[in-house]
């Protein structure tokens, strides 16, 4: 870690936002900011907490350098994504969600935590999966107007994703 304190330490990996409407987002960053080829993770289920799942679709790309994470919440447990979305009769909407930081060891995921914690920051969603990705998002919509992401990922995951996350 660069330095013990900071909130923004790892790596700056991603900027993500949700939808309710996965294709007619995907159109959106196509015509509107050059992101056409995007990996996609259809029904995805993601741990948010202890016990708990949000079913979720799931696209990734890469434009200018930075991944682009799209999330469309489908249920379960999926209010921190669902709850930037107004009613759907509202019709197609995209909303900027959070960022996120890779972190090199779980030791160092860990810390931040712990700094976040220490700051006061409420850990909002946190989970991991079965191949060893561990993560964690942190409530900064009152310090920075959204969340942020903490994660760590096994190196040969990473690697094997990153293959995968068209370039654009």
């Amino acid at each position: 870690m660069t330095n013990p304190a900071s909130l923004f330490d790892g790596v700056f990996r991603q900027t993500a936002w949700v939808t309710n409407d996965m294709d007619a987002a995907i159109d959106m960053f196509a015509r509107d900011y050059g992101a056409a080829n995007w990996y996609r993770a259809q029904n995805r289920s993601l741990q948010t907490g202890p016990g708990e799942f949000a079913q979720t679709h799931i696209a990734l790309a890469k434009r200018g350098g930075t991944e682009l994470e799209l999330i469309q919440p489908l249920g379960g447990a999926d209010m921190v994504y669902a709850q930037g979305l107004k009613p759907r009769q509202e019709g197609f909407q995209v909303r900027f969600h959070h960022i996120c930081y890779m972190l090199g060891t779980l030791e160092a995921l860990e810390r931040v935590r712990q700094a976040a914690q220490a700051r006061g920051r409420a850990i909002v969603l946190s989970g991991s999966s079965e191949i060893g990705t561990t993560y964690f998002y942190t409530d900064d919509l009152h310090q920075l107007g959204h969340y942020v992401e903490y994660i760590y990922c096994p190196q040969d995951y990473y690697d094997r994703l990153e293959a995968v996350i068209p370039v654009n």
